[in-house]
């Protein structure tokens, strides 16, 4: 399937050239690739109103591809990861302690440090995915409860390299997606 991008509503071509407009619930990254949990915006023939179907989402050379994830074993990842950073982020609380947790994100600072970050929420944005991660231990200059923002690339060895974010327009753009689809969350 191949894509047309507004903000919210992505636009999918069938194989049969069928367009159908989805919206987009979350980005969320696993196991180095990048998903999107997508809702028709529609009722579409043999789905429930409220079912969303899980997209593999892949890099090409006119934007996007979107291709439907069949593997069981994968969409349930998918849905487990995004509803548990929901429900961890709907308690307000942050579990900055646990070094096992597998959301642990070690980064080397450009003077060598290493720093380990929580990811909070993968967000797919303008063709583009970004990672909100708030550093596990308070960092010089930061407030305890503050989160930074980076652009997710796969990198040569396949492994995904993350830049931070300084443009106001893109932090704010990512930000405000994460609190709706917060929002869309406390609303099951």
């Amino acid at each position: 399937m191949s894509n047309t991008e507004n903000e919210d509503i992505i636009t999918l071509v069938s194989s049969t050239g069928e367009e159908i407009n989805f919206i987009e619930i979350a980005g969320i990254a696993y196991k180095g690739n990048s998903y999107a949990i997508l809702q028709p915006e529609e009722p579409v023939e043999g789905m429930d109103d409220d079912e969303t179907l899980v997209f593999r989402v892949t890099k090409g050379q006119d934007g996007d591809n979107y291709e439907i994830e069949q593997n069981d074993e994968i969409i349930d990842a998918v849905f487990t990861e995004y509803e548990r950073k929901l429900l961890r982020r709907n308690k307000g609380r942050i579990a900055m302690s646990n070094t096992e947790n597998e959301d642990i994100i070690t980064l080397v600072s450009s003077t060598g440090e290493e720093i380990n970050f929580i990811e909070i929420a993968g967000i797919a944005y303008n063709g583009k995915f970004y990672s909100i991660l708030a550093p596990e231990e308070p960092l010089e200059g930061m407030d305890d409860d503050e989160a930074l923002v980076f652009e997710v690339t796969r990198g040569a060895n396949d492994e995904d390299s993350f830049s931070i974010v300084t443009d106001d327009d893109i932090l704010d753009a990512v930000f405000a997606e994460y609190n709706r689809l917060l929002d869309e969350g406390e609303g099951d």
